[in-house]
């Protein structure tokens, strides 16, 4: 009994002792060899095109303040840095700022960054541009979210186009028309929304610069060839890194244009996809001297899940043996909204055949000139002419019920269930998109500070038709299916009756809009912050207006309709950091 207390007693004796060494202070000559552990901060600069950049001022700011300045082959090097957490800020003029917050720096240890700082230019709302160190991904330091979806994403994904891509980022909704457009179809009318705001309040942008929108202020993304682009970018919720403030309430969506590389990069791609559809991607970059260039075409036939699908649709209102059709459809409210769908039809036509294409080609070319290392000059062309089919586009299918209703009805088609397409019957209905934009920058430094300004045009020449004569119709040959009743026009029970049934289904729509505009943006840095000042003026005219059987116009806008924007922009981006000095 005495010896199990002595044992816990020395037991509880030890315990106390090691608990008392091991927060004991430690000899002075402990701490001296563990502060002096070699602990340093190096890493390499590099602009856009990979080319080290001499001269950028590296700042790291924290318990301590170090300072170093790239050599000729863009690496710096902070050797014996106090641990603790850090902000590192790179920048250099005619450039832009790159800053990382929380940069840890652990005694003992070495950390080797790779940093890269885009030449200024107003292609880009990334006015900070992204650090990244080994085993370490990108951030954000803008005052808004800002998501960045690159080239190889598509490519990745093997998209042509950017819808399906952009719906994957969180608060960004590629939308429809609610009146129309069919998913499935590539050539549905396609519009960016940010976080539940409308078409109108997101700003669009290309290469910075506003776009021509039209009537409608929204950008159609359905004619855009990913292939034409290094990066999207989305900046979610309101912000004032958009050049046109006043629609990015919501927020603001930037396609960048591919820039020239520095050395030759070739780009040859061809895919087939299990529909017979085809896209493909022929691209050089290269810099020679002083110029460097982007040459790039890009082709995208796409055929749809809708091609060649032949379907049911109501003939109504066609004329047929010198009558009118007329099958006195059903509709019924879908649940508890004041919305109604047809659901009964009692005279049915077979069949329409969908053609749901989408063929397109795109055009880029791209000059930059370096008329010295800090003044640059470039110009750019960005083109696409797209024909797609409107009825497969728009088309929506029912599902509702066969209902002939007369007793002496005996045709193939049994009484029941069946899905009806809406479409246009007649010619096809097709559109034609043709969307050229041009632009011009110049950029240059006076001592610290930059100068930046820019010019720019972009139309959209838009074409909607079907039909050949205005004054007369177009017959579609099909077989009928039910009863056409009503007063003055045709009486008659159909039993998969061979019928050629014209349709007054004249339509055309032209469609013309403009858009010049010019920027300037002084940047002066102030420490390690960046003071911002920018001037953009837009001129815009649409000219939209549609044409019926008759003919009959109908005009949207008034011919030459015009707007003149001005936005002052006085921007600042500074960065604190607590002074370690104080309490």
């Amino acid at each position: 009994m005495i010896g199990r207390t002595f044992s816990r007693a020395a037991a509880c004796g030890m315990i106390v002792a090691l608990f008392a060494l091991l927060h004991a202070p430690m000899p002075a000559m402990a701490q001296t060899t563990a502060t002096q552990a070699a602990t340093s901060i190096s890493g390499t600069v590099s602009d856009g095109t990979g080319e080290p950049v001499a001269g950028a001022a590296v700042v790291l700011r924290g318990p301590m303040t170090y300072t170093a300045t790239t050599d000729g082959k863009g690496m710096f090097s902070v050797p014996g840095v106090t641990p603790g957490i850090y902000v590192l800020t790179v920048n250099k003029p005619g450039y832009s700022t790159a800053i990382q917050n929380d940069v840890v720096v652990l005694a003992g240890q070495t950390q080797d960054f790779t940093v890269r700082i885009d030449q200024a230019t107003f292609s880009s709302l990334r006015t900070i541009a992204s650090v990244q160190a080994t085993g370490r991904g990108t951030f954000n330091t803008s005052a808004a979210s800002v998501s960045v979806v690159t080239s190889q994403t598509f490519v990745d994904q093997a998209q042509p186009q950017v819808t399906r891509v952009l719906s994957q980022i969180p608060g960004l909704q590629i939308s429809f028309p609610s009146n129309s457009s069919n998913g499935a179809s590539p050539g549905s009318i396609t519009i960016p929304n940010i976080r539940g705001a409308t078409s109108y309040e997101t700003a669009s942008l290309i290469d910075g610069h506003p776009i021509s929108v039209g009537q409608y202020g929204d950008n159609v993304t359905t004619f855009l060839n990913t292939f034409m682009f290094r990066s999207a970018e989305v900046i979610k919720g309101p912000g004032a890194d958009s050049s046109v403030v006043n629609n990015a309430i919501g927020g603001t969506t930037n396609f960048r244009t591919k820039d020239p590389t520095l050395t030759p990069k070739p780009e040859l791609l061809f895919s087939v996809d299990n529909r017979g559809g085809t896209f493909t991607n022929l691209g050089f970059s290269d810099t020679i001297g002083r110029l460097g260039f982007v040459v790039d075409y890009a082709t995208n036939h796409n055929p749809s899940a809708l091609n060649g699908r032949s379907v049911y649709y109501d003939p109504s209102f066609g004329s047929y043996n010198g009558g009118t059709l007329q099958g006195n459809a059903t509709s019924s409210k879908v649940g508890n909204t004041n919305s109604f769908i047809t659901t009964g039809y009692p005279l049915l036509a077979c069949c329409y055949m969908l053609a749901g294409n989408l063929d397109q080609a795109a055009e880029l070319l791209k000059l930059r000139y370096n008329f010295s290392p800090v003044t640059i000059a470039t110009v750019s062309y960005l083109g696409s002419q797209t024909l797609s089919d409107q009825n497969g586009n728009t088309s929506d299918f029912t599902n509702g019920q066969f209902v002939p209703g007369d007793p002496s009805y005996n045709g193939s088609l049994a009484p029941g269930a069946i899905q009806v397409a809406s479409v246009f019957p007649g010619a096809f209905n097709g559109e034609n998109n043709n969307e050229p934009i041009f632009q011009g920058e110049l950029s240059s430094t006076l001592g610290k500070d930059t100068l930046l300004a820019r010019y720019y045009h972009a139309s959209i020449t838009r074409y909607q038709f079907q039909g050949f004569n205005p004054n007369n119709p177009d017959f579609n040959n099909v077989n009928l299916y039910g009863v056409s009743s009503g007063s003055g026009n045709v009486n008659q029970t159909f039993n998969g009756t061979p019928a050629s049934v014209g349709f007054n289904d004249y339509y055309q729509e032209p469609e013309v809009d403009k858009l010049s505009g010019w920027s300037f943006q002084y940047q002066h840095p102030m420490g390690e912050g960046l003071l911002t000042f920018a001037v953009d003026q837009t001129a815009s005219q649409s000219t939209d207006y549609s044409v019926f059987p008759g003919p009959f116009y109908s005009f949207n806008l008034p011919p030459g309709t015009s707007q003149l924007l001005t936005t002052y922009l006085l921007r600042g981006h500074f960065f604190v950091v607590r002074d370690s000095t104080l309490p």
